[in-house]
């Protein structure tokens, strides 16, 4: 089990590194030399170029060489720092983050209840508060809608006539 685990790991590294240095490796030749690591043609005619006996003069040259020769370093690199590097921590740190989201931006509120415009003699428990809404949403059940008793006062100037 050991061994399937450290191939996956290998793999699925190898398969990172490589789509991560292709792509970055893409980004600069394509904007310094406008030279794109995809294409055919322009491989072709490096290849002609090497095989015409080119010479090699500028320094533009010289540094397009150690390019294409360091990205190759750079993905042997790239491969084995991702292969050694803890993916459980990795992956945790990014699983802690999106986790510990809501009770990070609910920290510094104020934890306990604050009930205003009470005396300081008067104290009052949650239990209370309550009980004083309940009461007066009860008053208010016990009223008639506005809507009904306006219908009531015009129905009554109406008979009145």
């Amino acid at each position: 089990m050991k061994k399937i685990k450290k191939g996956l790991k290998f793999i699925f590294s190898g398969a990172a590194a490589t789509a991560l240095c292709l792509y970055l490796a893409r980004r600069l030749l394509v904007y310094v030399w406008t030279f794109d690591i995809f294409s055919a043609k322009q491989w072709e005619v490096i290849s002609n170029y090497w095989n015409g006996y080119g010479v090699i003069s500028s320094g533009t040259d010289y540094l397009f060489f150690a390019t294409l020769f360091l990205v190759i370093l750079f993905w042997v690199w790239l491969w084995r720092y991702l292969y050694n590097l803890n993916l459980s921590n990795a992956f945790g740190a990014i699983y802690r983050f999106f986790a510990d989201r809501d009770v990070r931006k609910f920290e510094d509120e104020d934890s306990h209840v604050v009930i205003k415009n009470l005396s300081s003699h008067e104290k009052k428990t949650i239990e209370d508060v309550i009980q004083e809404r309940i009461a007066a949403e009860d008053k208010n059940k016990d009223k008639e809608p506005l809507a009904q008793r306006i219908r009531q006062q015009i129905a009554q100037k109406f008979n009145k006539k």
